[in-house]
């Protein structure tokens, strides 16, 4: 309910839940506030640009980072690499979301060493989190990290290996 009123008064509307202040200059309309301005126009992203934003963060469109079909098992896999000071203990953590509860393999390589293998049941969705000591100055710049489901066709590793960049 609106109601009109003089000049710099307040009133309360039971329609809204507080008290409103109407503006009225002699002879014009009441000032209210009106709709939200528009959204900013969405920007046009240049292949260029798409082109090196992958180059600087080693994204791929048909790599871990995109959802996989459902014959995959495995929808999604985000991996981290941390390195701790001395470079002796390797930190990695797996973010992952499958269709359906599924046993699953983990493995670490770093060029053609492995690094670390685990067998592990894998829920829904959750975070796996490996701790690995490397030795004495043995700090890998880039790994590559598998997340092999058994049981999911071929076409499905390209969705379960990620390159990932040691921090």
């Amino acid at each position: 309910m609106v109601r009109l009123c003089q000049a710099g008064s307040l009133f309360f509307s039971p329609s809204f839940s507080s008290l409103a202040c109407c503006l009225r200059l002699p002879g014009h309309k009441a000032l209210r506030p009106g709709p939200p301005p528009p959204p900013p126009p969405l920007k046009k992203i240049s292949k260029a640009s798409k082109a090196n934003w992958k180059k600087r963060t080693g994204k791929r469109n048909s790599g871990s980072g995109s959802v996989a079909p459902q014959e995959c098992l495995l929808r999604s896999a985000h991996t981290h690499a941390a390195v701790n000071a001395a470079g002796d203990k390797l930190k990695l953590t797996i973010g992952y979301t499958a269709y359906e509860p599924v046993g699953a393999k983990v493995e670490v390589r770093k060029g053609s060493d492995r690094i670390a293998t685990k067998s592990l049941r894998l829920s829904r969705s959750g975070v796996l989190r490996i701790v690995k000591n490397l030795g004495e100055g043995k700090a890998p710049k880039q790994l590559v990290v598998r997340l092999a489901v058994p049981d999911s066709p071929g076409y499905c590793g390209k969705y379960e290996t990620e390159k990932v960049r040691v921090s």
